[in-house]
């Protein structure tokens, strides 16, 4: 399968060493002017990304090749004969430029030309949805955005984004760089001890427009410094409220670290709630902490767990 590489706005732009694919997507980005229909591999289901849309727009393959034969016209125009070599596969050719489109299911090819003798991949039907319909099509907006990690070192890591809009692309990115293969929408790291503070990102796309999630990073769970975190707790005045065992206008810390230490995600839920605050889960209501890094709130986690009975 593929996909096409997210254009717009994105951390950073990806180099490819030239071939005969590379050279097939420069040229078709030099025709659309804003590189929608640049190449590139794909390593994920297309229905994942159609899956977060909760109205798709759908085209048929009849609409493509109308508007690939108005808006490539040095390519896609004149006469077309289609013919099928084989059940399920659909060839149009275009004499006067020697182009042939290959519709496999809902895989499109192109061949012939200045792409050479072999079919080479350019997206789905679906993908195009929003270049044909134009006005629309829906932008992408986030609905839901990775979060920051605490984990083991050798655990593996998952970010997930959720989003709405038609056609969506995705592509994830760590420290500016594209990861190759990651266009759905989900991450997956199978060891994430390499990724330890590492700025991970993803950006969603269509022809509309691209939108990027704000940061996360990955904070790999150590052995707890109790004396450091103490020390950051008096700090930020966590103590005024909190005691090892003695409710006061919050819980104790023994008695979170009970609710949490059975987790396999105890520590970096635990962070997150004294990141975010919570109220509901205790008596009290506890205050945000929003100025505390990922560190910080993983040394808190980690020793408060550590006092679990």
């Amino acid at each position: 399968m593929i996909r096409r590489f997210p254009s717009g706005a994105a951390p950073c732009h990806a180099t490819f060493r030239p071939s005969r694919r590379a050279r097939a997507r420069r040229l078709f980005a030099a025709a659309r002017g804003a590189a929608l229909l640049s190449l590139a591999l794909l390593a994920v289901a297309r229905a994942e990304a159609q899956s977060a849309s909760p109205a798709p727009l759908a085209i048929t393959p009849a609409e493509l090749f109308r508007w690939a034969e108005q808006t490539l016209p040095q390519w896609f125009a004149g006469a077309a004969q289609e013919t099928r070599p084989e059940p399920g596969v659909l060839r149009r050719s275009y004499p006067a430029s020697g182009v042939t489109l290959w519709l496999r299911g809902d895989a499109l090819s192109v061949s012939g030309g200045p792409f050479g003798a072999l079919p080479v991949p350019v997206g789905s039907v679906a993908d195009y949805a929003c270049d044909v319909r134009g006005p629309a099509c829906v932008p992408p907006r986030l609905t839901g955005t990775p979060v920051d990690r605490i984990r083991r070192p050798g655990e593996p890591v998952q970010w997930e984004v959720r989003a709405e809009g038609d056609s969506l692309r995705f592509q994830w990115w760590r420290d500016g760089q594209a990861v190759p293969g990651a266009t759905g929408p989900v991450l997956l790291v199978p060891a994430g001890g390499p990724w330890a503070g590492a700025k991970v990102q993803v950006t969603v796309t269509n022809a509309r427009g691209t939108v990027t999630s704000p940061p996360v990073s990955l904070v790999l769970r150590q052995a707890p410094d109790v004396a450091r975190a103490v020390a950051l707790a008096v700090a930020q005045g966590c103590v005024a409220c909190h005691a090892l065992d003695t409710p006061g206008a919050g819980p104790p810390w023994r008695a979170i670290a009970a609710a949490y230490a059975a987790r396999d995600d105890g520590a970096e839920a635990l962070a997150l709630s004294v990141s975010r605050g919570s109220a509901g889960t205790w008596s009290a209501v506890m205050p945000a902490y929003p100025q505390l890094t990922l560190q910080e709130l993983a040394l808190l986690s980690e020793a408060i767990l550590s006092v679990a009975p």
